[in-house]
């Protein structure tokens, strides 16, 4: 049966062998290389390399790391031009997919009722054996970004350094020959989100960059795994639905177009059709945040901008930030920032201008 989340279109299909053949290609050519009809690749760093789609398909594209012991972390970052179905071959290896921004439809094709989409706040686990595949599907105009880490089968306790046997019945299955069926796994805990940005944002090259990528995975899996084993990590009667997730994305767009006038917490409720109850639960679940800390961070996001790249009055800026008076607003830029927003004005500034010195420095002709 055709599943219902995907348009009647053959999905381009992509395996880690491919991944692998596709590193192995990059870092022996050493240069920009087509790929199989919709971008290239080169190498990146000593142990990856990136994938950049042709700007009739996404802008922006992915990369791919051989992290060693079996483990591969896969970066994506971009924004499809056209619908964009994918086919995921990924036979013999675990993987973990984490949302960092937007919703991915998701689905087994051969599935006769629709999936729940790859979304913030959950990991999506899966594990294929020969012959098995996954969709996703890219929306045109929807930036996404997520991070997948992939683990090789044969090399599991290597990879990770977790003994199988304190895993639950079907990972253990799983890694013994069996078929894992796609779950999504609630990661509420502020540092699975903060990880998977660091991965998407990792400031290291070389061999600093590869080590520090599979310091993060590390923690991915760990986060991961002991939420997969700790039954009080299942919330079934609290599941969010498609359509849950389309108003909870809703009432973030709205907190994001309005940072400088703060919505209430049940006014944001009604206006995207939720209880006040099932808007804070979504917001924990997708944002591991309460509405109105999130509300708060955005405000102090806007801040931070303003301080950084205006000349404002800082009195304006706390004003143009929802707060009426300058002293509550300086507490608390220097609670988000350890710094009163003078300081982080100056130090910016300072930085800038150490730049611009060492810029002239190096286009300075020769004496």
């Amino acid at each position: 049966m055709t599943n219902p989340n995907f348009p009647p279109r053959t999905p381009a299909t992509r395996s880690i062998q491919d991944m692998k053949r596709m590193f192995r290609s990059a870092h022996d050519t050493g240069v920009r290389t087509p790929g199989a009809d919709d971008g290239w690749f080169k190498p990146l760093g000593e142990a990856g390399f990136r994938y950049d789609y042709d700007i009739n398909v996404a802008r922006g594209g992915w990369e791919f790391h051989e992290l060693g012991n079996g483990l591969s972390l896969i970066v994506t970052d971009m924004v499809a031009v056209m619908p964009t179905p994918r086919s995921h071959r990924m036979t013999d290896h675990l993987v973990m997919s984490i949302v960092v921004d937007g919703v991915i439809p998701f689905a087994d094709p051969g599935g006769t009722t629709p999936a729940d989409p790859m979304t913030r706040g959950f990991c999506t686990v899966y594990g294929l054996r020969e012959g098995g595949a996954v969709e996703t599907f890219y929306e045109p105009g929807k930036h996404l970004r997520w991070i997948s880490i992939v683990i090789d089968c044969e090399h599991f306790r290597d990879a990770t350094g977790i003994d199988p046997r304190a895993l639950p019945q079907d990972m253990r299955a799983f890694l013994d020959g069996d078929e894992l069926r796609a779950r999504h796994v609630p990661v509420t805990h502020p540092a699975v989100s903060l990880a998977a940005v660091h991965l998407l944002e990792c400031p290291y090259d070389g061999m600093f960059r590869t080590a520090y990528m599979r310091a993060k995975a590390s923690e991915l899996i760990c986060h991961v795994l002991a939420a997969m084993t700790d039954a009080a990590h299942v919330h079934l009667g609290e599941r969010l639905s498609a359509a849950d997730l389309r108003r909870l994305e809703k009432a973030m767009q709205i907190l994001r177009a309005n940072p400088q006038a703060p919505v209430r917490v049940d006014d944001l409720a009604g206006m995207v059709g939720m209880s006040r109850r099932r808007l804070q639960h979504g917001f924990r679940q997708l944002y591991g945040e309460t509405v109105c800390n999130v509300r708060d961070r955005l405000r102090m996001d806007l801040a931070l901008d303003l301080v950084i790249d205006s000349d404002m009055p800082m009195i304006e800026i706390a004003l143009e930030t929802g707060y009426e008076h300058p002293a509550s607003f300086t507490r608390a830029f220097k609670s988000t920032f350890a710094a009163s927003p003078i300081a982080a004005r100056n130090a910016a500034r300072a930085g800038r201008f150490a730049r611009r010195r060492q810029e002239a420095a190096r286009t300075r002709p020769a004496p």
